[in-house]
């Protein structure tokens, strides 16, 4: 293999061929011309963004030039059956029309997070390469999945821009009593680095962010390694406080609503402290909430903590109950149409039908009525041989047959 300056003459000037007339029909073909590193003389071309098509496949190139940005014209790009290729440079995420990235045999073993700018990107091949293996292994992502790989990035950019967010903050606010310490930088750099690595949720990462003034000690001099964990804490405290009053304004709406002038204000507030005394969790007030209607008294006078939160512990065992029932409903009549099957199986694919359909703590009305849908027809929707049941592929069914009517 050959750098430019080895080429044989013969390669050389089918390298210099191409590049000349490359722009009567807008590809550049540079297969199997011996190569080991990226040809610079394709930047000779004036003419080089008009190129759509570059093929340096079943070389040996070990780098791609920074100056392929110049190529701003190019949809497809071919870099299989490079071996020593082992990484892409940051400049090719200003390629804006690319469509189509091929890296099959190369060294790869990552993708730029900024490639997330490439929108146009919907195909590309990463087969037999370190980056088909990590990507599996570290995200689940199949190889060939493009827009998985490209939700990943989005989402590894979000997270970088929200780093160097933060970073800013703690070195320019936060830390300015510590400006002159020689550490500041590295200590903000590790302090970052742990934050980011303990959110894996992107949305409580940014929500941490707007409000790591309060939550972070006011100098790097009480940083510990329980720093990250105690300011974590305090976030979701801080985070339940914050629900919790929203919830209670909500209570109290539903209160004034559900006893429209026949309860005081000094009642309302005397009612919501008996409540929250008894009613705890966020998700139960969630529950009370939605089904005010059902759980509070008729009579306000007859309204007190204790009373509601029986009432709703009542109401919750109900939905619980129905949607056994709608379970055993559905269970049954698959027995029917697979008798042969043991019931345990027929009860855990069952379950993971069932479970598609529920999309809150405890059943809803919504979910009943498509249970009983599944149910009465079940021989419709499920498919004739019991081993063939995908619970995705039973629900789109139904959608089709029975949901959407």
């Amino acid at each position: 293999m050959f750098t430019e300056e080895e080429l044989t003459n013969e390669n050389l000037e089918r390298v210099r061929n191409e590049v000349r007339f490359c722009h009567e029909m807008r590809i550049l073909t540079l297969s199997h011309c011996a190569l080991k590193s990226f040809p610079q003389c394709v930047f000779d071309n004036s003419e080089i963004s008009i190129i759509t098509r570059l093929d340096l496949s079943h070389n040996w190139i070990d780098s791609i030039s920074p100056r392929i940005e110049e190529m701003s014209g190019l949809k497809e790009l071919w870099l299989n059956n490079n071996f020593p290729l082992n990484h892409l440079p940051l400049e090719m995420q200003n390629l804006s029309q690319l469509e189509l990235l091929d890296i099959r045999y190369t060294s790869i073993s990552e993708i730029p997070k900024e490639f997330a700018n490439l929108v146009k990107l919907n195909e590309m091949d990463w087969r037999d390469t370190p980056l088909e293996k990590n990507l599996n292994d570290k995200y689940g992502i199949a190889v060939n999945d493009v827009f998985a790989l490209k939700d990943l990035l989005v989402a590894l950019n979000e997270r970088s821009k929200l780093e160097v967010i933060l970073g800013e903050f703690l070195l320019g606010e936060h830390f300015l009593i510590d400006a002159d310490k020689p550490h500041l930088q590295s200590t903000v750099d590790i302090l970052v680095e742990d934050i980011s690595a303990s959110f894996e949720d992107l949305s409580e990462f940014r929500l941490f962010i707007k409000r790591s003034g309060k939550l972070l000690p006011p100098t790097i001099d009480h940083i510990t390694g329980n720093t990250v964990n105690e300011a974590k804490e305090k976030f979701y405290d801080m985070r339940r406080d914050t629900d919790r009053q929203r919830m209670a304004a909500d209570v109290e709406i539903k209160i004034r609503n559900i006893y429209f002038d026949r309860i005081e204000r000094s009642e309302v507030t005397e009612l919501l402290d008996s409540i929250f005394k008894y009613v705890l969790l966020l998700e139960d007030i969630q529950f009370l909430c939605q089904y005010a209607i059902q759980i509070f008294p008729s009579e306000p006078k007859d309204a007190n903590g204790e009373v509601i939160w029986n009432n709703i512990l009542a109401l919750q065992q109900d939905l619980t109950m129905k949607r056994e029932t709608a379970l055993t409903g559905l269970v049954s009549a698959m027995t029917q149409l697979y008798p042969e099957q043991l019931p345990a199986l027929i009860l855990e694919r069952g379950k993971e039908v069932a479970k598609l359909v529920q999309v809150q703590r405890f059943a809803t009305k919504k979910e009943l009525v498509k249970m009983s849908q599944l149910t009465g027809e079940c021989a419709k929707i499920f498919p004739p041989d019991f081993a063939s049941i995908d619970p995705v592929v039973v629900i789109e069914t139904a959608k089709e047959i029975v949901f959407n009517k």
